[in-house]
C-alpha cells in the first residue's frame, strides 16, 4: 500500500490508499494480542501487554519528530522507504513466532 501511495498521481487517490492502509493496520491488532497471548504466561500477561503497549506509545511519540527531520534533510520519498523498512522486522517476527507455535 505504501508503495502505490508514492506512486499515486492524485491526493485523492492518496487519501483513498491511506485509509485502506489504516484498515489493513488496525486489522494487525488481533494478531498482536494473540501473539502477546499465546507467548506469554498466565501470570505475566498483564506484563507483556503493558510492555507492548509502552513501546508501541514511545515508537508513536518518537516517529513524528523523527520523520520531520528525515524529511527535511532527505525529502519526502524516506516516508515511504521507511515505513516499508520497518515493517520487515514485523513479518519476519511474524513468520518465526507463527512457525515456532
Amino acid at each position: 500500500m505504501l508503495a502505490f501511495i508514492l506512486l499515486s498521481p492524485s491526493l485523492l487517490l492518496v487519501s483513498a490508499l491511506y485509509v485502506v492502509y489504516r484498515g489493513l493496520y488496525s486489522s494487525s491488532m488481533p494478531l498482536m494480542n494473540s501473539l502477546i497471548v499465546t507467548n506469554s504466561a498466565v501470570e505475566n500477561r498483564s506484563l507483556a501487554f503493558s510492555v507492548y503497549f509502552v513501546i508501541s506509545n514511545i515508537a508513536g511519540a518518537l516517529a513524528p519528530p523523527l520523520t520531520s527531520i528525515l524529511i527535511q534533510s532527505r525529502g519526502v520519498t524516506t516516508i515511504f522507504l521507511l515505513s516499508v523498512l520497518s515493517l520487515i522486522p514485523s513479518i519476519i517476527l511474524s513468520t518465526y513466532l507463527q512457525k515456532s507455535t
